[in-house]
């Protein structure tokens, strides 16, 4: 395999001259957008939701043979969060992901 290099910086890119590098270094140096009250109540309902399934999902994958709708929803509920925010998430290592679901467990 190719050797991967590290991103050059945004005053790098601009000395290099090349279009289409500076403009994803440009995307990817601009803040997240900021949320309306709208988007943060929203988001506090999903919240709540996404709380209230994880605690369904304790149950297990099966409940009296039958599938359990809560990680269905889990998955549902997630991508409705990210739409509302409408930012990338960056992405978590799986111990990254125990860690935020155990601090969920506990808060609730």
């Amino acid at each position: 395999m190719g050797k991967m290099s590290e991103k050059k910086s945004l005053s790098d890119l601009e000395l290099s001259g090349n279009a289409s590098n500076l403009n994803r270094a440009k995307k990817r140096e601009l803040p997240p957008a900021a949320l309306d009250e709208g988007q943060k109540s929203e988001l506090a309902r999903l919240d709540d939701l996404i709380a209230k399934t994880m605690k369904a999902c304790h149950y297990g994958q099966t409940i009296g043979g039958k599938r359990n709708p809560a990680f269905g929803n889990l998955s549902t509920l997630m991508k409705l969060r990210k739409l509302v925010t409408n930012t990338k998430t960056p992405k978590k290592s799986g111990e990254d992901l125990l860690k935020e679901a155990e601090e969920l467990f506990k808060v609730n």
